[in-house]
């Protein structure tokens, strides 16, 4: 008796193991890989009861991000470029000239944005005398694939895009600035792929991929052990990489280069701590600035004039 319980002990745990990680499969591949069109999954702190059960059901529901407006429309000056990136990928990106164009802000957006989203950072770097070259990763807006790695395969982009910049605006002294994904990117790009700008803008950049993942889970009101351990695990394995050695704050600690960290104090997707983490990395000139009103990203819409003073005063630096 006793033996054929722990039989049906053991099959029970094999069963709900095999199922877990088949729910995780499924749900790793809908967060990596955009659809085409429809209506996109909305933000889990967002979601009701029903809705949250519905993504635990089916997954979430992502399409591929579009470019919602140009600079054409904001009567800013720009030209189309296209950049060959690894594994034949065209990136899509704007170039936006500044009147004197003392450097080149070279700009990455988040998971889920594109690089329309990025315009009112590019306005306000043109303002301070800085050329703009603005970038869809891969899979994202009008570049080509339909799927991320969450800033792995993206750091490739980043190295491409400055690669082409530097033939574009040969002598001028290059910024990057990413937001989270692109945070992510820019720091694997440097300690990785012998990217080496003038400086980098960091903003709501995340430390450790698995504490990210587990943070979502605490967002939608869902338990994340084993769930989230899964969901790195086959997000990593479906697109090519280990995801749980994904982390910035270990990219962090081979970056030397004059650094800015912006991070909101009404960020709930990444928590100050974590954002702290990659700061404590970085080996070179840095400064830590908690955006008082800002949430994830975006900092630029709550916090302008700290946004502004903080960048300048980087882009006076850097000379």
């Amino acid at each position: 008796m006793k033996q054929r319980r722990w039989r049906r002990g053991a099959l029970l745990i094999s069963l709900l193991f095999m199922g877990g990680n088949g729910a995780a499969v499924f749900h790793a591949r809908s967060m990596t890989h955009f659809v085409d069109g429809g209506p996109k999954t909305g933000r889990p702190e967002s979601l009701s009861l029903f809705e949250k059960l519905k993504v635990v059901a089916f997954g979430v529901r992502i399409p591929k991000p579009k470019a919602k407006t140009s600079p054409q429309k904001l009567n800013l000056r720009f030209e189309v470029h296209r950049v060959k990136s690894t594994d034949e990928q065209i990136l899509d990106a704007w170039f936006l000239p500044a009147e004197s164009g003392r450097a080149v802000a070279v700009v990455f957006h988040g998971y889920g944005g594109e690089k329309s989203r990025m315009l009112d950072e590019a306005q306000a770097f043109l303002d301070l005398g800085t050329d703009v070259f603005v970038v869809d990763f891969r899979g994202f807006g009008e570049s080509t694939g339909s799927s991320t790695t969450i800033g792995y395969d993206e750091a490739d982009d980043v190295a491409s895009a400055v690669d082409y910049v530097r033939s574009l605006r040969p002598g001028k002294k290059i910024l990057l600035y990413g937001e989270s994904m692109g945070a992510c990117a820019v720091l694997r790009a440097v300690a990785y792929r012998g990217v080496a700008p003038d400086g980098i803008v960091l903003v709501g950049v995340y430390g450790r991929m698995l504490d990210t993942v587990v943070n979502r889970f605490k967002l939608m009101g869902v338990p994340s052990f084993p769930a989230a351990h899964f969901l790195v695990f086959w997000g990593g394995a479906i697109n090519g990489f280990n995801a749980f050695s994904h982390n910035p704050e270990d990219y962090s600690k081979q970056v030397s280069l004059p650094t800015l960290v912006l991070h909101g104090a009404k960020d709930e997707r990444v928590s100050e701590e974590s954002a702290r983490a990659v700061f404590e990395g970085l080996s070179g000139k840095k400064r830590f600035v908690l955006l008082k009103n800002s949430g994830h990203g975006k900092p630029f819409g709550h916090d302008r004039a700290a946004w502004l003073k903080e960048v300048r005063e980087l882009l006076e630096r850097l000379g």
